[in-house]
């Protein structure tokens, strides 16, 4: 079999999450994007929370060669029907990873792409180091199902609301002023050294009794002031989705807010606190799906683990920008290599060129609207396909490897995401 003789690109069949925060609503942006392909069975009524685009165990996406015609004319290649990306890397890493990877002994596919649509907030949660995922893998497999860090990056689709990381002392230490908190816990007990920390540690191990007490004596201050006004409205609303006696509902005051418009984004390292509050979101992370649980939240809590991992330095967590590229592109700087996402081009913008090569392999891309032609081509091979909205894209890793070019020409609607690695 010549080295061309396997697939150029892919079809990508995500998989959907129908956690209990997800949209329940007829027009949500996962179940409108999935409509512009109508592949996914939707059940009305059934939250739809996220949509997996990767080769994660827990729900590998499904891969189908594309064009068809392309399949015709080599019917000596396998794979015709849909099958598991997971199994396909497992069988092929050198197509599927591509030789940079595969060679130095990389077997998996290092990231995974996500769509969120929270309806309502996600649990207070941190994601472990890679040191501390591998330990927490081992000793409760079922709780941490693999041994991976899981750094993220969230990238607003429109209006998200999240709480990121300890607010910085000074306003954390006025929340504790200004609220009835302070007639529970003496600063004496707290020491100053330590504040975030050991109050904290307190408010996450307080009675479910001695929670509601404060939740209802900071109800009663909220009858008549308002120092915060958006967090006092999410406090009343965590309430409502959660009851009166979850340690996680003071986190909207001890968390620093953030409203992101869209194309702004928020990165989380390792051991930062943090809950998803509304919205949609293009989630980018290391493949994994290591959470630790500390409210707000049905699952499986980990108190213990929680306080002791996080990083309690309190301050403002800074919204990344997308970064101009040779005025082809805009990718999201990061501080890790595991994946790089890249706005291929967003709606009505002249910043972008209309012309854009595809330089990064393994990767997987999105058309969220407009449309695109993939023009094609090596040695011996020159294609042109029209690819729509809503479809997913897989380019597996060995394009270089076979020094075949991929570029792509944008229309002005587009709106185009693409998820790879720098490993």
């Amino acid at each position: 079999m010549g080295t061309n003789i396997k697939p150029i690109f892919y079809i990508l069949t995500p998989t959907i999450q129908h956690y209990d925060w997800g949209n329940r609503s007829n027009n949500g942006f996962i179940k409108n994007f999935i409509r512009k392909k109508n592949k996914l069975h939707l059940n009305n009524g059934i939250p739809i929370a996220e949509l997996w685009k990767g080769a994660h165990k827990k729900s590998p996406s499904k891969l189908t060669p594309f064009p068809v015609k392309y399949l015709e004319k080599h019917p000596e290649i396998l794979l015709q029907q849909e099958k598991y990306l997971d199994q396909l890397i497992e069988n092929d890493p050198a197509h599927f990873l591509g030789n940079s990877l595969n060679n130095r002994n990389i077997k998996k596919l290092p990231f995974l792409f996500k769509i969120l649509d929270a309806e309502k907030p996600l649990s207070i949660q941190a994601h472990p180091d890679k040191k501390l995922a591998e330990i927490l893998h081992k000793k409760d497999p079922v709780n941490y199902p693999d041994d991976n860090h899981k750094p993220e990056l969230a990238i607003s689709l429109g209006n998200f609301e999240a709480i990121v990381g300890f607010r910085p002392i000074e306003e954390i230490m006025n929340f504790y002023k200004v609220y009835p908190i302070n007639y529970f816990f003496s600063l004496d007990e707290l020491n100053e050294d330590n504040f975030i920390k050991n109050l904290y540690k307190k408010i996450m191990y307080l009675e479910p009794e001695k929670i509601e007490e404060i939740v209802e004596n900071i109800l009663s201050f909220l009858n008549t002031n308002s120092p915060e006004p958006e967090r006092d409205q999410w406090f009343k609303q965590l309430i409502h989705f959660y009851g009166k006696r979850d340690p996680g509902l003071f986190s909207i005051y001890l968390y620093n807010y953030y409203n992101l418009k869209k194309g702004e984004a928020i990165f989380l390292g390792p051991n930062i606190p943090h809950a998803y509050l509304k919205g949609e979101i293009l989630e980018c992370m290391a493949d994994s799906d290591n959470v630790v649980r500390g409210g707000l939240t049905n699952k499986f809590k980990d108190i213990e683990v929680l306080i002791s991992m996080l990083n309690y330095k309190g301050e403002y967590i800074k919204p990344i920008i997308p970064v101009n590229y040779k005025n082809l592109y805009k990718y999201y700087p990061l501080p890790i290599n595991d994946f790089i996402v890249k706005l291929l081009h967003e709606p009505y913008n002249k910043e972008y060129a209309t012309k854009i090569p595809i330089e990064d392999y393994p990767s997987i891309m999105i058309i969220l609207s407009g449309s695109l032609k993939l023009n094609i081509s090596d040695n011996s091979i020159k294609e042109e396909h029209i690819i729509e909205e809503g479809e997913i894209l897989f380019f597996p890793g060995d394009i270089k490897d076979r020094k075949i070019h991929i570029e792509i020409e944008v229309e002005d609607k587009s709106w185009i995401y693409l998820a790879s690695t720098n490993l």
